[in-house]
């Protein structure tokens, strides 16, 4: 009986997130994503695929998904732009996580869009993409929430404000929002 001894939920079961040395796991995983050498790691021995299944199958696990957004890098590695290798796992959160966790999720695009400021890239069109796509989210809070982020953007960068119209988002959908 049991698990398999592969199978993420022996690690990250809600009592070892809680009580045990698996939340710093996590942590160490996010340390990983923060240098290209220690994202093939996690790519090489599939721990990426591993957090990206845990942000989508466990919608009554949201101790853990907001554990992995939380501490897993999705911004810029080493000047190398979007970091392809966990923007999947966010894009992830966003799409298919409770409520509460694709907020939390949106309110990290305001952290890439942070780390960004002085540098317009692929980066910040991404954030701005998926800013446009939570816009349209069933949950008006993560609506909110991304056309805050999106307003805070746009009047503090010109190329932000430029990328948004080039994308042509549905204008009635900001129309909900003061």
């Amino acid at each position: 009986g049991g698990l398999p001894h592969n199978h993420p939920e022996r690690v990250f079961n809600k009592e070892k997130i809680a009580y045990s040395m698996s939340r710093e796991y996590i942590r160490f995983l996010g340390k990983c994503s923060e240098s290209l050498n220690g994202l093939e790691l996690l790519q090489n021995t599939k721990l990426l695929k591993s957090l990206y299944a845990l942000t989508e199958t466990n919608r009554n696990r949201d101790d853990l998904c907001h554990q992995i957004l939380k501490f897993i890098n999705f911004g810029r590695v080493d000047n190398s732009g979007l970091n392809r290798y966990t923007a999947p796992i966010l894009e992830n959160a966003m799409k298919h996580g409770s409520k509460p966790i694709r907020y939390f999720a949106t309110l990290q695009l305001r952290n890439c869009f942070k780390a960004e400021m002085g540098m317009w890239d692929e980066i910040s069109d991404w954030c701005i993409e998926r800013l446009i796509v939570q816009l349209s989210d069933q949950w008006r809070d993560v609506a909110l929430c991304a056309y805050q982020i999106l307003n805070e953007c746009c009047m503090t960068n010109e190329q932000c404000l430029d990328s948004l119209i080039a994308k042509s988002p549905d204008i009635e959908k900001l129309s909900d929002y003061p």
